[in-house]
Formats: C-alpha cells, sequence, structure tokens
C-alpha cells in the first residue's frame, strides 16, 4: 500500500480497503478532496436539506469524512475501529439488522 501511495502521491488519495474478502493490499484510489461528506454536502445543498437532518452509517475508511459530516454518524457493529471512533454511536453487524436497528435508534422507522 505504501508503494501505490508514493506512486500517486498529489495526484489521487489512496484508501486503504477494509473489505476481509478483498485482503489487506485492496483499497480505492480517488480524487484529492472528493469523498462520501463532499458528495452529501451537494446533495442537501441542491435539494435545500439541513445538514442537521443527515445520518451517516457506514463500516471503513472510505466512510470516516461522512461519519464525521453527518449530523449523526453511524458505525456497522463490524465496522472498523476507525469508523467506530468517527461515529457517534455503533450499530449492530450487517448480518444482525445493523441497518434496521440503526434505523430505528434514530427513530426513522
Amino acid at each position: 500500500m505504501s508503494e501505490v501511495r508514493a506512486a500517486f502521491a498529489g495526484d489521487l488519495d489512496v484508501i486503504a480497503g477494509t473489505v476481509p474478502l478483498f485482503g489487506d493490499l485492496s483499497g480505492e484510489l480517488c480524487q484529492p478532496g472528493v469523498n462520501k461528506a463532499t458528495a452529501i454536502a451537494a446533495v442537501i445543498d441542491h435539494l435545500g436539506i439541513d445538514r442537521g437532518a443527515t445520518i451517516g452509517i457506514g463500516d471503513g475508511s472510505n466512510d470516516l469524512e461522512m461519519l464525521d459530516y453527518c449530523a449523526v454518524g453511524v458505525a456497522m457493529g463490524n465496522a472498523s475501529p476507525a469508523a467506530k471512533s468517527a461515529a457517534d454511536e455503533t450499530t449492530s453487524t450487517i448480518l444482525d439488522d445493523g441497518i434496521w436497528n440503526a434505523f430505528r435508534s434514530q427513530g426513522l422507522i
């Protein structure tokens, strides 16, 4: 991963993958400054939605900015330690109805 980061330094951000099936050497390349939080900001601006009404649910390194940006950040029970630290709360795992439980805890259902 350090070789990939060095090869793309300054041109692309390299985010280490967190999906066990893909292994430790997987990851993502993205444009600097473009992430899930910037996408959410663009959508809520376009729709005229207040940021205070946002909830982000994630489990990996590519979710950190979103979990921090949204009014409420929810980490899945199987999330990386970094995602859990960035979130306001942790729900159960994806296989244990984590999204359902997160929606319930936030009064969405």
